[in-house]
């Protein structure tokens, strides 16, 4: 049976969308490409925050919506970081260390996933449910990942 598309998840595949829209601003010839950039990477990092909210709201939580928002996040992220670096931005390390940095945070939480380890319960942990298996992120991960994304953007608007 077919799932019905959510508003949620709508919203998360608009963002991933509009990343392209980034790119493409990003390699403009003059100052307002580069706002238009800025613009696009803010409106996709405060739809990272309604997508959630959504979903929460409308009660439309689900492992789809889980799996499209870490992946339009990572998408968001790993393509500012290549474009920087390519634009000269930023030196090519940062995105070299970043990037994997992500690639083994996930790669780690995959293997938590697949052989069902769990996170100890503390205050300053968010749970999320993929597939039926609780993770915990911490907030403080959150953050981090939320200042990255703002100082790309920041990046991207110079």
């Amino acid at each position: 049976m077919a799932a019905r598309l959510s508003l949620p998840n709508l919203v998360t595949m608009v963002r991933a969308a509009l990343i392209f829209g980034v790119v493409l601003a990003a390699y403009g010839d003059n100052w307002w490409t580069s706002a238009v950039a800025g613009v696009l990477a803010l409106l996709i990092i405060a739809g990272d925050w309604l997508d959630g909210h959504l979903a929460r709201r409308l009660n439309q939580s689900s492992a789809l919506g889980s799996v499209l928002d870490v992946a339009a996040d990572r998408m968001l992220e790993t393509v500012l970081w290549i474009v920087l670096a390519d634009l000269d931005v930023i030196p090519v390390w940062i995105p070299i260390v970043v990037i994997s940095r992500g690639i083994l945070t996930d790669t780690i939480r995959g293997y938590a996933l697949r052989h069902r380890f769990s996170h100890p319960t503390a205050r300053n942990r968010v749970s999320a449910s993929v597939t039926g298996i609780t993770t915990a992120t911490t907030v403080a991960s959150r953050h981090d990942r939320v200042i990255h994304i703002k100082r790309i953007t920041a990046m991207v608007a110079e």
